[in-house]
């Protein structure tokens, strides 16, 4: 998936931006250059797994991985 699929799946530039406490052209240009940047991964993935979107950030393994051996 895209980052512009995903910004798209979740509601648009405007909708994303609100609920990250961003400014809706800063989401906007995630899908200009192809990226969620890294800051940002946990809060998106959160919001595509309550969304039902199919969307994990690069090292989604490892950090279920650190999730476990926390729990």
């Amino acid at each position: 998936m895209t980052a512009s699929e995903l910004i798209r799946a979740l509601g648009g530039a405007a909708s994303m931006a609100e609920k990250l406490g961003l400014k809706r052209t800063a989401v906007a240009m995630w899908g200009s250059r192809g990226e969620v940047p890294g800051e940002h991964h946990l809060a998106v993935w959160q919001m595509a797994l309550d969304a039902g979107v199919g969307w994990e950030p690069p090292g989604a393994d490892e950090i279920r991985a650190r999730l476990k051996q926390v729990a």
